[in-house]
């Protein structure tokens, strides 16, 4: 019976053996096998120092034309992303669309990142194939705090993407009051006009932000402005049956 017992537990030690050798040598495979995206995303930070190893690795382009940094930038991986900086990653690199780490972490609302990219002289205003900044991004998606980052490190408020777009108008589209009276602080033409000659008021107007017509109308605004088809931002409001602003506007 002691031999049988002691038999019976040497086979069960021995399946254990071949079983955790066999559980290690699979992880260690789908390590190997992992993505750029996957290890960025996914890892610890032990993980990614062993999978990038030097600066090549850090900078390689997988097939969807990313490095690391990029990917760091796009899921928020702050330590990840201090690590690939400090070991040579490019903060210039774009994706197939022009997208850099700064327009990336701007995008999906990553201020520290987004810090450490323009601690690390990432180009502030540098745009994507549509010329959007990272400026026009934050506006747009209301990120206050990144706005801020990025004017405070001297962000041009003024720039226009393809279609003559600026970073006031996306926050005023959006009604974004707070942003918007921080990028007029910051010397935002309130009468700059996109390429069908609509300033940020027609777009606030249109979109019926009651209190952002008023910031732009009381920061300057010229109401008499219209658009290249003719119609001013009271018109569009009057047409919309936006009450309160074509009261303000009459």
């Amino acid at each position: 019976m002691i031999f049988l017992y002691v038999k019976k537990g040497l086979s069960l030690l021995l399946i254990t053996n071949i079983f955790m050798n066999f559980s290690s040598a699979k992880l260690a495979k789908s390590k190997k096998s992992l993505s750029i995206s996957e290890i960025t995303e996914n890892g610890t930070l032990k993980e990614v120092k062993s999978f990038f190893k030097n600066k090549s690795q850090i900078n390689r382009i997988d097939k969807y034309g990313k490095t690391s940094i990029i990917y760091a930038s796009i899921f928020g991986r702050t330590k990840v992303a201090e690590y690939l900086l400090k070991k040579g990653a490019n903060i210039e690199a774009e994706t197939p669309l022009g997208f850099s780490p700064l327009i990336l972490a701007a995008q999906n609302g990553h201020k520290e990142i987004v810090s450490m990219l323009i601690k690390s002289k990432a180009d502030i205003n540098k745009g994507d194939k549509w010329q959007w900044t990272p400026l026009m991004f934050a506006s747009l998606k209301g990120y206050k705090d990144i706005v801020n980052v990025l004017l405070d490190a001297k962000a041009k408020v003024n720039l226009q993407n393809f279609q003559g777009v600026s970073a006031l108008t996306f926050a005023s589209v959006r009604g974004h009051k707070s942003i918007v009276q921080k990028l007029i602080y910051k010397k935002a033409n309130v009468n700059l006009r996109d390429k069908k000659g609509r300033t940020a008021l027609f777009h606030a107007a249109k979109k019926n932000y009651p209190e952002v017509v008023k910031l732009l109308i009381k920061s300057g605004s010229d109401k008499k402005i219209k658009s290249k088809s003719g119609e001013t931002a009271f018109e569009v409001a009057k047409k919309l049956k936006h009450k309160e602003i074509v009261n303000f506007l009459l």
